[in-house]
């Protein structure tokens, strides 16, 4: 079950207008995927919505199903991973030292700063 609370405008993805419609969702597409979410001005938004709820395929540049957790054990997606989360830290206003201390690893991590993130002003 999706949580909805947590959907950003993605409006302004990389993704809107791409008109292969299998190209988020199927397995053997995800290279291409993440190429079109390189440099993308929604990227942590949009992680955050996949991670948040629930979502499968790629979001936010990386490939989510419905055990993303553990998926963080392959070395590629720990650093892709963190990334995000240096750039969803510095948008907080934070080191990522910081962000992790005060939210944690992780899924659970993620799902705190997006709801710190819901507060800030646009």
């Amino acid at each position: 079950m999706s949580n909805t609370s947590f959907m950003y405008d993605l409006s302004a993805g990389n993704c809107v207008g791409v008109g292969h419609p299998d190209l988020f969702i199927e397995v053997e597409f995800e290279k291409e995927a993440r190429c079109v979410c390189k440099n993308c001005p929604v990227v942590d938004e949009c992680l955050i919505t996949g991670v948040v709820g629930r979502h499968e395929g790629v979001w936010g540049g990386m490939w989510l199903n419905r055990v993303f957790s553990h998926t963080l054990r392959a070395k590629r997606s720990r650093k892709a991973f963190r990334e995000r989360q240096s750039s969803i830290a510095a948008k907080l206003g934070m080191t990522l030292t910081q962000y992790l201390a005060a939210y944690g690893e992780g899924v659970k991590g993620l799902e705190r700063a997006a709801e710190a993130l819901k507060h800030l002003p646009a």
